[in-house]
C-alpha cells in the first residue's frame, strides 16, 4: 500500500494510527478485550484473512519490542516513568483472535483514507544502454 506522501497528510495518518493503537491499548489495559469486536460488515473483510491479521499483529508487536530495546530511555521519559520501571509491549499477539481482527480492521480503515496510487517508476537518467 502506498500512502499519501504529503507531509501534512502523512502526519495526520500517523496521528490517527497512534490514536487507534492507544484506544485499543486502553481496552487491553482495562482488561476489556471483549469490547474489541470487529465490524462484521466491513467492506474489506475478504481481504483481511486470518494470515494477514496475524502477520500485522506480529509485525506491530515486533515494532514495540524494537522500540523498547533501542529507545527505552526515550520511552520512559515520554511516559513520565522512573528509570527503574520496566516498560513492556502491549502483548497484542496474546489477544484473542477477534480482538486482533478489531485492531487490524481499524488500522486498515485508517490507512485506506490515506492510500494513493503508486507513482509510475522513474526511468533511470543517464543510462545509455551500454
Amino acid at each position: 500500500m502506498y500512502l499519501d506522501q504529503n507531509l501534512t497528510r502523512f502526519q495526520e495518518c500517523s496521528d490517527s494510527v497512534i490514536q487507534w493503537l492507544h484506544d485499543c491499548w486502553v481496552y487491553i489495559y482495562n482488561k476489556e478485550p471483549e469490547k474489541m469486536q470487529p465490524n462484521p460488515f466491513y467492506e474489506r473483510n475478504d481481504v483481511l484473512t486470518k494470515e494477514i491479521v496475524e502477520k500485522v499483529i506480529t509485525d506491530i508487536e515486533a515494532i514495540f519490542v524494537k522500540e523498547l530495546e533501542k529507545y527505552m530511555g526515550y520511552h520512559r521519559g515520554a511516559q513520565g516513568v522512573h528509570a527503574s520501571q520496566i516498560l513492556v509491549t502491549p502483548a497484542l499477539d496474546k489477544l484473542p483472535y477477534l480482538a486482533k481482527r478489531y485492531i487490524v480492521k481499524g488500522l486498515d480503515r485508517i490507512l485506506q483514507e490515506y492510500r494513493v496510487e503508486m507513482p509510475p517508476p522513474q526511468a533511470y537518467v543517464g543510462y545509455d544502454g551500454c
